[in-house]
């Protein structure tokens, strides 16, 4: 909403003060962070200034992992093979028994893939912060995700359908 707002040429947005941080991501938009309507009301009359939120620098984000290529041991044939598709650009099929560590292998690739730009970012985020899928004190997500659908999904939930 912060972004679409800025896009049509308003200046300032109010919103709930837990989405203050994400909706800062948006440069050249002044963020009111407010609690209550009492709250906008008491601001818009003039009787309660709240105070803006800081803006945030998306380059100055923490990227968060979910898991780290470092944290695996062993398998080094396959992570060989990983880190060779991960820097051409190729496509992946492992194939084993159950338990022989391909999820966890596949979970780790995108912590040694390069970092989304800016504009990546800001569209990953939108996607996982409507969805209610934005962790907890993370207003941008700025490394690459892992998605593992069941094998059953359905096509309408494989791109989005229901919550």
């Amino acid at each position: 909403m912060a972004a679409h707002a800025r896009a049509e040429g308003f200046k300032r947005i109010f919103v709930p003060a837990a989405d203050a941080p994400e909706a800062a991501l948006i440069p050249d938009l002044e963020v009111i962070p407010v609690l209550t309507l009492g709250d906008i009301a008491a601001h818009l009359t003039g009787e309660t200034l709240i105070p803006p939120q800081v803006p945030i620098d998306p380059g100055e984000v923490e990227v968060w992992v979910q898991t780290d290529f470092l944290e695996i041991k062993g398998q080094e044939h396959i992570k060989s093979a990983l880190e060779v598709a991960a820097a051409g650009n190729h496509n992946v099929l492992m194939i084993g028994p159950p338990g022989a560590g391909k999820t966890l292998l596949a979970r780790a690739l995108p912590s040694i893939l390069p970092g989304m730009t800016i504009d990546e970012s800001l569209d990953v985020t939108r996607i996982y912060s409507v969805a209610d899928q934005l962790p907890p004190d993370v207003p941008l997500l700025r490394s690459r995700l892992f998605r593992a659908p069941h094998h059953t999904i359905s096509h309408t939930r494989l791109v989005g359908g229901g919550n």
